[in-house]
C-alpha cells in the first residue's frame, strides 16, 4: 500500500496535528507501508528526508505558527503520477490539504 499525505503542518511543527502525524509516520515506516508527505517549507531547521515533498511558505499573519503554502499543481500531479498512491489522506484542509482534495476527486 502506498500513502499520499497532503498536510498543511508537519514535523518539526509544534501542534497536535503535526505531532500526531509524525507519529503516524513513524508506525508507517515500523511497518513498512510506503508514503509520501506533501508539507509546506518550516522557519526551522528540517531534515532532509525522501518521504516529503515540501512547499515554499509563509507564515500566516492570523496565526504565526502556521505556515501558508504555494503548492505548486503540476509537480504535485507529476509527484503523483510516479508514486501512485492507493490512499490519498488529507488531515488539514487548507492550501495544501485542498490540493490533495483535488487529486483525490480526479
Amino acid at each position: 500500500m502506498k500513502i499520499a499525505i497532503f498536510t498543511d503542518t508537519y514535523d518539526p511543527d509544534i501542534n497536535g496535528v503535526a505531532r500526531t502525524l509524525k507519529r503516524f509516520t513513524d508506525y508507517l515506516t515500523e511497518q513498512k507501508i510506503t508514503f509520501k508527505i506533501f508539507a509546506p517549507k518550516s522557519h526551522s531547521n528540517e531534515y532532509v528526508s525522501t518521504h516529503i515533498h515540501r512547499f515554499k511558505s509563509l507564515s500566516f499573519f492570523l496565526y504565526p505558527e502556521c505556515r501558508l503554502a504555494f503548492p505548486n499543481l503540476f509537480h504535485i500531479k507529476s509527484e503523483l503520477e510516479s508514486f501512485a498512491p492507493d490512499l490519498i489522506h488529507v488531515p488539514t484542509p487548507f492550501n495544501i490539504g485542498l490540493s490533495g482534495v483535488y487529486f483525490a476527486k480526479n
